[in-house]
């Protein structure tokens, strides 16, 4: 699913749910620049067999996303790979004020080559990580990495996730 620039308003904002992603060639779910989701769960994404780079969710400039729960993210890839990157600002558009809630989803990436893997890349603002299982493969993996603008108004909370990471 591609959604772009302007695509979405709070008024029409989408959900994605009960869905079937198999063999996109880089994106499972991609939105970037201003998009309003209620609701992300119950998906499952699946790369090829032989992805370089992927992403399982790209969610990147301005988007608001009130929950992402329950999906099952498979990734084998030869190079860089996210299961769910939030990138730049999220949750900060729309008049939406709350934190997003990432939870309940299974992540596992496999990568064959010589680049980082991240479970949940949180680049964001006002994120709630809780109860994800993740599972990376890879010689660089974080199953979540964390990282936050100089506001201390925004906050990244991280609990009860269980974390294997594998280096080979």
């Amino acid at each position: 699913i591609n959604g772009t620039s302007g695509a979405m308003t709070k008024s029409n904002g989408w959900d994605i749910t009960n869905n079937t992603f198999q063999n996109a060639y880089y994106y499972g779910i991609y939105n970037y620049y201003y998009g309003y989701f209620r609701k992300i769960n119950n998906n499952t994404i699946t790369s090829r067999s032989s992805s370089s780079s992927y992403y399982g969710m790209y969610l990147s400039y301005y988007n608001a996303v009130e929950e992402i729960l329950n999906n099952r993210i498979n990734i084998t890839a030869t190079s860089t790979a996210y299961g769910i990157s939030d990138y730049y600002y999220n949750n900060t558009s729309y008049g939406y004020t709350q934190p997003k809630l990432i939870a309940n989803n299974e992540i596992i990436i496999k990568s064959t080559g010589s680049s980082y893997v991240y479970g949940i890349y949180a680049c964001t603002t006002k994120v709630n990580i809780y109860n994800n299982s993740i599972y990376c493969y890879s010689n660089y993996s974080y199953g979540v990495y964390r990282a936050t603008y100089s506001s201390s108004t925004y906050s990244i909370n991280i609990v009860n996730n269980n974390i294997l990471v594998n280096r080979y």
